[in-house]
């Protein structure tokens, strides 16, 4: 999916002959989703709709922070959050998941945790609440 969006000059002026358009084009990724789980609870769920981030721990047995999640969109029967993002997923995962490592471009490394940005297009933890689209 590739949004477009367009932005008047700087000073506010719209469009004269001094003016500049600028184009920003995002190629979002997804959707991916989570589902409830004791590492994923309502309050997670929350706080990633209200912030805007993905956030991830290092895997059993592993030292390096990494954001999970299920490619596709979440069952209408299941409790979780379903989101697009703007960075693409690591290469070589099992059919069905998808992680974010780091540090590269889009994934932070903070604390023990890698940070990705995401839209969440469907909230369905503790009560359901569909994100409306900004097209």
């Amino acid at each position: 999916m590739t949004v477009t969006e367009h932005n008047d000059s700087p000073d506010g002026d719209k469009h004269d002959s001094h003016s500049k358009l600028e184009t920003i084009t995002t190629t979002w990724h997804g959707p991916f989703h989570r589902v409830k789980s004791p590492t994923q609870s309502d309050e997670t769920a929350q706080l990633q709709a209200e912030s805007g981030e993905m956030w991830g721990r290092p895997r059993q047995f592993s030292d390096i922070p990494q954001v999970q999640a299920y490619t596709g969109k979440l069952d209408p029967d299941t409790e979780g959050i379903e989101f697009l993002t703007s960075v693409a997923p690591d290469r070589g995962t099992a059919p069905g998941s998808a992680r974010w490592t780091g540090p590269r471009l889009g994934v932070r490394i903070e604390d023990d945790f890698a940070k990705i940005s995401v839209l969440v297009t469907k909230h369905r933890q503790q009560t359901e609440k569909e994100i409306p689209s900004k097209s």
